[in-house]
């Protein structure tokens, strides 16, 4: 639903930290009839939304909630025809989407349909075919092939596993989609219920990827634990970038949206602009009380964040007609984002 509030955020290249949401297990060719969106606390109510126990999509939902930190809900939803999704999908409420039964719809044109929607990502796994028995050139060659058609997607998540199961994915949505927002980075996830791939450290860094390749990761182990080994998208921004900036903006709009929905009248004054000021700093705040937005440098109890918003006489100055029109564009904000420490090197000093 449209509302009456517009946020632009521009991204500089800082990493940075998290968020949450409602994942989607979406099912194509899922049977006779459609299954409409349909949330779900459990493998139960999977079951009762029209997918048995032997279908693609409650297994992706098993593993799913075998995770440790698996969400509450859950959303479930089918067609009878290879992936066709309405707008009226993507106006539900879901954030992480994993398709099961593709059909013929290669995964370049889902990605570019989740592309066009500034809330969503969308989780998807790639294998390659006798991959044990090519050398590394020629597993680099075709992984360039297979990511290739994902590495200008922004909003896509590519998963590298072999074929010997559908969607492992949706161990690692599972595994992140619960944790409250800023705290985590999609690197080093543990996973549950799939086993590590045994890989040499030049294919995992194959698969990590590079701006010209496009970026994915895979599950190898690492000190006991099955964990993920980066956490980019396939065009090569963290993930949790993604999170945060997404996370900010919805949460910016909403309370904005409640002010107006609150007040009889917000006055084009210097109390009126205060109020919409307030509302934007309250999540800021949040923000970095959740490890989004880093510290002042030298003061941890101060978040580096700010605003600006122009008065009535710079609106005035700037274009007269958005105070006649009822408009006011004189809004800003800024923040750095905390990051995020995904490897480290020690060093060391033996005395004899």
């Amino acid at each position: 639903m449209a509302l009456d509030v517009t946020i632009n955020l521009t991204t500089e290249q800082i990493s940075g930290t998290a968020s949450s949401g409602i994942p989607l297990i979406f099912s194509g060719v899922c049977g006779e009839t459609d299954i409409p969106y349909t949330k779900c606390r459990s493998l139960s109510d999977v079951k009762n939304a029209g997918f048995a126990a032997d279908t693609p999509a409650y297994k992706a939902a098993e593993l799913l909630f075998k995770q440790k930190n698996s969400p509450k809900t859950i959303a479930v939803a089918g067609v009878t025809q290879s992936p066709a999704f309405s707008d009226e999908l993507f106006d539900e409420d879901w954030r992480q989407l994993i398709v099961v039964n593709h059909g013929n719809v290669k995964p370049w044109v889902i990605a570019k349909a989740v592309e066009e929607h500034e809330d969503k990502l969308f989780f998807t796994s790639i294998s390659i075919k006798d991959a044990d028995t090519l050398d590394d050139e020629a597993f680099q060659t075709a992984w360039n092939e297979v990511i290739g058609e994902l590495k200008t997607f922004t909003r896509t998540v590519a998963m590298y596993y072999d074929d010997t199961i559908a969607t492992p994915e949706a161990a690692l949505v599972g595994a992140t989609a619960g944790y409250s927002a800023g705290s985590f980075t999609y690197k080093n996830i543990i996973l549950e219920g799939i086993p590590a791939l045994k890989l040499s450290d030049k294919r995992v860094e194959i698969i990590n990827g590079s701006d010209e390749t496009g970026h994915g990761l895979t599950a190898v182990k690492k000190a006991g634990d099955i964990v993920t080994t980066e956490g980019k998208t396939a065009k090569g921004e963290y993930v949790d970038v993604i999170d945060s900036k997404d996370w900010i903006i919805e949460n910016i709009g909403y309370n904005l949206q409640k002010l107006f929905n609150s007040q009889p009248k917000i006055p084009y004054t210097t109390p009126g602009i205060t109020q919409l000021e307030n509302a934007t700093l309250s999540v800021l705040k949040t923000a970095f009380n959740n490890g989004m937005i880093a510290p002042i440098e030298g003061n941890e109890n101060t978040g580096n964040y700010s605003t600006s918003f122009k008065t009535k006489a710079e609106i005035r100055e700037q274009n007269a007609a958005d105070i006649t029109d009822r408009h006011y564009p004189g809004g800003n904000f800024t923040f750095e984002l905390a990051g995020a420490v995904h490897d480290a090197e020690i060093n060391g000093t033996i005395t004899w």
